[in-house]
């Protein structure tokens, strides 16, 4: 069913309702958080993702000397509002409101190529209410477009009736690429889905167009949209990077011999100054590794665990898979938990909205009974498994099973009809499997494996650092201190000290500094600004201690460098502060203290020629 057909149909009012309905909640929800901390001061992807945008826009740098770390295409998305509006994330947040409100015409006519206009027209509604559809609209994360180019995928898949138009395959596989470069896991599906369609039988069985002739303009609707990527990676470094460099890395993470399921970084890890494990693979290996060589070591070092202990990485990979359907939100922060915003933030997400917990159950027990339909689109069965084991490869969270969520909302559509019509005719026999299935199913996942759970500690030491921003020290300490109540982490105890240095409270400072080191005593943070601390108050040698270790414990961070031969500097030591001076120019990327440093080392030879003549 095309867009000229659906309005004009007698049903397009009602369809169109049901979309500005859903474009109003998303409003709203838009609206009420505009001023809400986590909107007005953004964190985690959220913030590398904006200020890769502002880079890219103050600089007027669009390509960058790096392969792409995240997939590129949200902060390009974002850059282009930045031109717009430098200040405000306001606009963005309308735009997502209303690419998600179209997503909803894009279920809707998916769900009428396969079935009717009832299941149809539930999955319409389901989406238009679908809690996570809304709270994601409204924060600056890639997914609602993710979710918007797999939904128009997924319609041009399922889509028969233009299949066989050359065309048609060409868009497919443009908009599975426009999907590849906001995650690039979903593209595992493109291999899968040629070998598929190369061997099946039956796949083309009622289309004109020559098999070979399909397969290959969707592989080049795919690729015109890659490539680029792949080119600007390759001119910028040198690497051959078909999108991302994070693969090995996430892999690792995902994977390791103390992975969880989630996103849980080893002790080890810099993340927040080295997310791709480059400088870390590199102090390992003692080579200096490029971006693809590190994502080479660690997926390779992954792979050597997984060889030693293949039952532990089995185990690990079913929970995933299991986790995928699991009621828990499973958020990479509690910042975004969906509870969290809530109770704190938002009364529309009080409305009794779809979760996700219901929409897997009703998926689960949709699918197996999809199975049986006679008219299965196998694409789109193709598409869900090889969805469901890529994300599993990797950590699962709410927001990497937010890619599929259109075709299951399809397919829990199906299911809810198709129990409504066992129902209504009494045919209680053919769902007694399914609901065996769906029973052990809970039993296996909720009582044999352990589910990582959350805490809103995260939140709260946001809350702590926005505060801190904003130099309301007393309310910084107080969020840092409720965090604490949950847990206890080297973070906070740091946070905490460098609010009370602020507040010029150095005892309490202090003794801050000195928690955190009785949790961490590796963590060069802690040692760092415990001498910035002793240093303002005139206790040198005690701070070049600090400095000494804080160096020791990451040799790639510059400032202690810096620090260190300022104080041999006041102290005349002249020859040694150079020494220092120069270490620091040599690693440090801040050109505006390498540039002051530069002006001591200056001054550093003129009092050098001036000592004689006195």
């Amino acid at each position: 069913m095309n867009l000229k057909e659906l309005f004009e149909n007698k049903e397009a009012k009602f369809v169109l309702a049901i979309i500005v309905l859903g474009f109003i909640i998303r409003l709203g929800f838009v609206i009420e958080t505009s001023e809400s901390p986590f909107v007005e001061h953004l964190f985690s992807d959220s913030k590398i993702y904006i200020d890769y945008a502002d880079k890219m826009v103050k600089s007027g740098d669009w390509l960058g000397s790096e392969p792409y770390f995240m997939a590129p295409a949200y902060p390009y998305f974002l850059a282009l509002f930045r031109l717009i509006s430098s200040d405000s994330t306001l606009l963005i947040r309308i735009t997502q409101a209303v690419i998600s409100s179209l997503t909803l015409l894009f279920i809707f006519l998916a769900a009428r190529n396969i079935f009717n206009k009832h299941i149809s027209i539930i999955a319409l509604l389901i989406g238009a209410v679908f809690g996570s559809y809304v709270l994601y609209s409204g924060l600056i994360f890639s997914e609602t477009l993710q979710i918007f180019f797999i939904s128009i995928f997924i319609y041009y898949l399922t889509n028969r009736n233009n299949s066989d138009n050359s065309g048609h395959w060409v868009l497919s596989g443009a908009f599975l690429g426009a999907a590849g470069i906001l995650r690039a896991n979903i593209l595992l599906f493109l291999p899968v889905f040629v070998i598929y369609m190369l061997f099946s039988k039956n796949y083309f069985r009622n289309i004109r167009i020559g098999k070979y002739k399909a397969v290959s303009a969707f592989i080049f609707g795919a690729v015109l949209i890659i490539s680029p990527v792949t080119i600007r990676n390759y001119i910028v470094s040198g690497e051959l990077v078909p999108i991302t460099s994070n693969g090995g890395i996430n892999f690792y993470i995902a994977n390791n011999n103390n992975a969880q399921g989630v996103f849980v970084t080893p002790r080890q890890f810099d993340y927040a100054h080295d997310m791709s494990g480059r400088k870390y693979a590199s102090k390992i290996t003692g080579a200096n590794l490029n971006n693809s060589e590190a994502s080479d070591y660690w997926l390779n070092k992954t792979l050597d665990e997984i060889a030693e202990a293949p039952g532990r990485f089995a185990l690990l990979y079913v929970k995933k898979i299991l986790m995928f359907f699991n009621n828990n939100e499973f958020p990479q922060s509690s910042i975004i938990n969906y509870e969290f915003y809530q109770s704190e933030y938002s009364d529309v997400l009080k409305l009794p909205l779809i979760r996700y917990s219901l929409l897997s159950l009703l998926f689960l027990i949709g699918f197996m009974l999809y199975l049986k339909y006679p008219k299965k689109e196998s694409g789109l069965i193709i598409f869900i498994v090889v969805y469901i084991l890529a994300t599993a490869l990797f950590f699962v969270n709410g927001r990497f099973r937010l890619g599929i969520t259109p075709a299951i909302i399809i397919i829990s559509s199906f299911g809810i009809y198709n129990i409504y019509e066992h129902i209504k005719q009494s045919r209680f026999r053919e769902l007694k499997v399914p609901a065996f299935i769906l029973s052990a199913f809970i039993i296996f996942s909720y009582f044999f494996f352990e589910v990582p759970k959350f805490t809103n500690y995260d939140a709260y030491l946001q809350l702590g650092n926005i505060a801190q921003f904003e130099g309301r020290y007393t309310d910084a300490i107080y969020n840092y201190n409720k965090s604490l109540l949950i847990e206890d982490k080297v973070e906070t105890y740091l946070n905490i000290g460098n609010t009370f240095s602020m507040m010029n409270d150095g005892n309490n400072a202090l003794a801050a500094y000195r928690e955190a080191e009785k949790l961490d005593s590796t963590n060069y943070l802690v040692h760092f600004n415990k001498g910035l601390l002793l240093n303002l108050q005139n206790r040198s040698e005690e701070a070049l201690q600090s400095y000494f270790k804080a160096y020791r414990l990451n040799p790639d961070f510059a400032p202690p460098l810096r620090n260190i031969g300022l104080i041999y500097f006041i102290n005349q030591n002249y020859d040694i502060a150079r020494d220092y001076f120069k270490k620091f120019i040599e690693i440090s990327d801040d050109e505006q203290q390498k540039s002051a440093t530069r002006m001591d080392l200056d001054a550093i030879e003129r009092l050098q020629k001036k000592r004689p003549n006195e």
